[in-house]
């Protein structure tokens, strides 16, 4: 058998793609409203109208995946991150290249070749590298040998590879290893939340470029990658910086602490020795005074407590004749 569809001059799809034309034709002819009309002249437009919805189907499918695309670049980085840390053994030559551009990001985010002595921060350079690898240096201009920005990167960077390596040193290089891996994946975990928020926000208010006679497209791409860079800055800074607040033990401090947990164990095997032996019997009499009760004789027998007259329920008559109940006088 076969399935024949017939489709109204009024539906959605013919009324916008254009059968206006051939309905004013089929009213001069006089067709009735319900008189099936089979022409070739109605099965073109039809076609026609389908290509059309399927055409702007397409260009939206195609959007959208141009949408999504953009997106999923940016999960490939951020998991290519996350498993590369996850199966490295080596933290400390990662660590190391971070540190570099790090140093060289906060001399330029104040000064570049072309910026005046006197027109750098000094202070806030001093400041920003203090917060982001714990070490003071004194950026004074008169007590530098040369202010060239690449020349305070590497001062910076020398600075700050020296406490990592000297953390390093002092903690041992596999405990630091999987510290630093676990402040990566958590810094990861958190920011990348975060960045998919934000990246949501960003897609449901990028149609408003289109006002402007803009591609909202194209604008996305360039939200998108700022906000990218701005997570990929974020991530290192954050992560970086926690590792250089971690204080390993001073080693008199270190040597005093293995004293005392040695110490403490030793305690500790005492009194359970000391627990283990018989306490010896209380003595019977003496200028001591009675300490506590004495001991029982091996051949005596203890005494079973037996009460005296008949039990008073709590909801009885109080014996000391109050009138009230047990329960509300001398049984409270």
């Amino acid at each position: 058998g076969a399935s024949k569809f017939f489709l109204s001059l009024e539906d959605d799809l013919m009324r916008i793609f254009g059968a206006e034309s051939l309905a004013k034709i089929m009213d001069r002819l006089g067709v009735e409203d319900n008189e099936p009309i089979e022409h070739n002249m109605v099965s073109r437009a039809i076609e026609r109208a389908q290509t059309k919805v399927e055409q702007q189907n397409f260009e939206i499918r195609k959007r959208l995946i141009d949408y999504d695309d953009v997106m999923n670049k940016q999960r490939e980085v951020i998991y290519g991150l996350r498993r590369g840390i996850m199966t490295t053994d080596d933290m400390q030559s990662r660590m190391e290249e971070v540190i570099g551009r790090l140093a060289e990001e906060a001399i330029y985010s104040f000064m570049d070749e072309k910026t005046k002595e006197d027109d750098v921060d000094w202070r806030g350079m001093t400041m920003k590298v203090a917060q982001q690898f714990g070490v003071m240096i004194d950026f004074d201009p008169t007590k530098l040998e040369s202010i060239h920005p690449d020349d305070l990167v590497k001062k910076v960077e020398n600075a700050a590879l020296e406490a990592y390596r000297y953390r390093r040193d002092r903690i041992g290089a596999g405990v630091m290893n999987q510290i630093e891996k676990d402040i990566y994946l958590m810094t990861i975990d958190a920011l990348w939340q975060d960045h998919l928020l934000d990246m949501d926000h960003l897609k449901e208010g990028i149609g408003l470029a289109g006002y402007g006679h803009r591609d909202p497209l194209v604008e996305y791409k360039k939200e998108a990658k700022t906000l990218f860079d701005e997570l990929e800055y974020r991530l290192y800074s954050e992560a970086v910086g926690r590792i250089f607040r971690i204080q390993p033990l001073d080693p008199k401090q270190e040597a005093l602490e293995r004293k005392r947990r040695a110490i403490r164990s030793m305690r500790m095997g005492r009194g359970g020795m000391m627990a283990a032996r018989p306490r010896p019997p209380a003595p019977s009499g003496g200028e001591g005074g009675d300490d506590g009760p004495a001991p029982i004789a091996p051949d005596e027998k203890p005494v079973t407590f037996k009460r005296e007259g008949e039990k008073v329920g709590r909801n009885d008559p109080c014996p000391c004749g109050s009138g009230k109940k047990y329960k509300k006088c001398c049984g409270a």
